[in-house]
């Protein structure tokens, strides 16, 4: 038995989108609007920039400014933190090479086993 969703009424629920959320932005520029957004949302801002990169309307022209801006910002970090990771070495001092212990050699016991047969 269900009864999370008894109490909704799909009748009564208004959708979300609104026609405010297309202010700034040309109808012809929808399509790649939308799909620069929902780029820009998965942060594949070099994506988002590139579709936006002839926006002539205000919102979509935002939208190219900020996902380059993110995109500069994100491969800053990205070679940044692989940077530390070639020149950081912090987990190797802390392996203490006179605790190892070295197994005895492999020869002693294949010869003791073909002796014994």
């Amino acid at each position: 038995m269900c009864h999370g969703l008894a109490d909704i009424d799909g009748e009564d629920e208004k959708d979300n989108f609104d026609i405010k959320m297309l202010e700034g932005i040309a109808p012809k520029e929808y399509d790649n609007y939308f799909l620069a957004k929902s780029y820009f949302d998965v942060r594949e801002y070099n994506r988002a920039a590139h579709l936006e990169r002839n926006a002539s309307s205000s919102v979509p022209r935002l939208l190219h400014l900020y996902a380059t801006y993110m995109a500069v910002k994100k491969r800053r970090l990205e070679s940044t933190t692989i940077q530390s990771n070639l020149v950081d070495s912090g987990h190797f001092k802390d392996l203490d090479v006179n605790n190892i212990t070295t197994h005895p050699p492999v020869e002693p016991f294949i010869i003791d086993k073909l002796e014994n047969k």
